[in-house]
């Protein structure tokens, strides 16, 4: 990874393990008047034409692209890992309507109330798991006799517990009537505990419709297809709430900037290749980073996003980006790669120079590909062949890819435990923003993993070892964050609220 005189030298293959570190965080949290992240990075809409490409090469202008009506099936990957889209906006879920006392409560019932829930779920579930889970055969909970929040708290988790033992056994009609008790202590309005059960307890509820069914009973009403395009824009601001207010992302994201701001050195011809683009909020950071060079800005920065049919997200994207960089003075390009299916995927369609210091980002995208791993392997060989300086890789640790029911249901339980209580540090419990974050960004998650099975579960977070172990197959090495990034990681997380 050394550079001499502008060239880059030799091949440097990057495995980054895991979501930790960070890149330069020259604006970890953006002010009132840096509104480029805050409206969706706040670009312009009417920025640049966007070269866009099929697979064939074949290009598509302005004036021939057809802006569709939006619907689910145009915006399934319309946030990060909401792979289920489709089925969450086109089914009426049930979800129950705002409740009074929410509107009315402020910050001050919230806090009062935090102070007096001593627990967290997280402490919770890990109290039940030193218990080795107990006899959870009948457990049993007056749920009108009111009593501690931990010991509410405690009944749930076994009831929940209680109900995957008997899925896992197939007594279906049994677990079934233990969801009914467990619906009476959950809600999407009460403490993080309370509201773990209520997610759970839906995607428990899908799972027993599937084993049973073998479909889900969608009910879909005309109101409800009325309002996809409202409830897009909501996963949308999910999306943005939950990158503005927890760390995760942003340090992950930072991290792999920072990974290939040290990869590409004084490099003046840069091609960053994403297989996950998302809302492009990944690169902004970089672009600010790369303008403070000891060397200057790149003479060119091209980015090429790799995409599905559905582009119209991905080309809102660069078209933000370009007006970015525009801002900046970097002279830059925009490029999508349109495919049909990711086995479409080869090294010719990406436009590739000899003279580039090509950067690979593939994000969360790869993970959701261990139930298909001859098209994983494809996937990493196509990259291995473009040489790329660097190699970044970002995926959630867990282990939540077992074939046993059980032993995942308690495994994935224990890893949102953490993430509600986090919700809870930066979100007052009256913000609508939790709840739309909770029901529209993580709840997809939670039903992906606990309700369904086979290819039609595609988050499947696995430990760091089956990464590196995958990696090294595939003819990468593992690099160690250098002194830089695991300073300003320590900054980015600081400088969130609940950090």
């Amino acid at each position: 990874m050394e550079s001499k005189d502008g060239t880059v030298v030799g091949r440097d293959d990057i495995w980054l393990d895991g979501v930790y570190g960070s890149s330069l965080p020259l604006i970890p949290n953006p002010s009132p008047d840096q509104s480029w992240l805050v409206k969706d990075m706040g670009m312009l809409e009417n920025g640049p034409e966007i070269e866009m490409k099929f697979n064939t090469g074949e290009k598509i202008s302005e004036e021939e692209e057809e802006e569709v009506e939006v619907d689910a099936e145009d915006r399934e990957d319309a946030s990060l890992e909401i792979y289920q889209l489709i089925g969450l906006l086109s089914r009426d879920d049930g979800f129950p309507p705002l409740p009074f006392e929410f509107v009315m409560k402020n910050s001050a019932d919230y806090k009062v109330k935090s102070q007096q829930q001593q627990k967290s779920s997280y402490e919770l579930i890990q109290m039940t798991r030193i218990e080795n889970f107990g006899d959870f055969s009948h457990p049993q909970l007056d749920v009108e006799s009111g009593g501690s929040n931990k010991e509410k708290g405690l009944g749930l988790i076994r009831m929940l517990l209680a109900t995957a033992d008997l899925m896992g056994s197939q007594q279906y009609d049994a677990a079934f009537q233990m969801l009914l008790q467990c619906k009476q202590l959950s809600t999407p309005y009460g403490d993080s505990m309370e509201r773990i059960g209520y997610y759970f307890t839906d995607a428990m509820e899908e799972k027993i419709e599937l084993d049973t069914r073998g479909f889900i009973n969608t009910m879909t009403s005309a109101e409800n297809l009325l309002n996809i395009k409202e409830k897009i824009k909501e996963v949308e601001m999910a999306s943005i709430s939950w990158y503005q207010s927890l760390p995760y992302s942003k340090v992950a994201h930072f991290t792999a900037n920072q990974a290939i701001l040290e990869a590409v050195g004084t490099a003046s011809n840069i091609h960053i290749i994403d297989f996950d683009i998302k809302d492009g909020l990944q690169w902004p950071n970089l672009m600010q980073s790369l303008i403070l060079r000891q060397s200057g800005p790149p003479e060119i920065l091209k980015i090429t996003a790799i995409t599905r049919q559905r582009f119209h997200k991905t080309k809102k994207a660069g078209k933000r980006l370009s007006s970015f960089a525009k801002s900046l003075n970097i002279s830059f390009t925009f490029k999508m790669v349109i495919i049909n299916k990711i086995n479409d995927v080869n090294s010719d369609m990406f436009g590739v120079d000899p003279m580039e210091a090509v950067a690979v980002n593939a994000s969360v995208m790869l993970q959701g590909l261990f139930q298909e791993p001859n098209s994983l392997r494809l996937i990493v060989d196509v990259i291995a062949s473009l040489q790329p300086l660097v190699f970044t890789v970002i995926h959630n640790e867990g282990e939540h890819n077992s074939i046993s029911f059980v032993k995942r249901f308690i495994e994935v339980l224990f890893y949102y435990s953490a993430i509600f209580d986090s919700l809870d540090a930066v979100y007052e419990r009256w913000d609508l923003s939790r709840v739309r974050v909770e029901r529209f960004f993580v709840a997809p998650g939670i039903r992906n993993m606990v309700a369904h099975e086979g290819n039609k579960r595609v988050i499947r977070h696995v430990e760091a070892e089956v990464w590196g172990s995958f990696m090294k197959q595939a003819g990468f090495r593992g690099l160690a964050f250098s002194d830089q990034a695991k300073y300003q990681a320590g900054l980015v997380a600081k400088d969130f609220s609940g950090g």
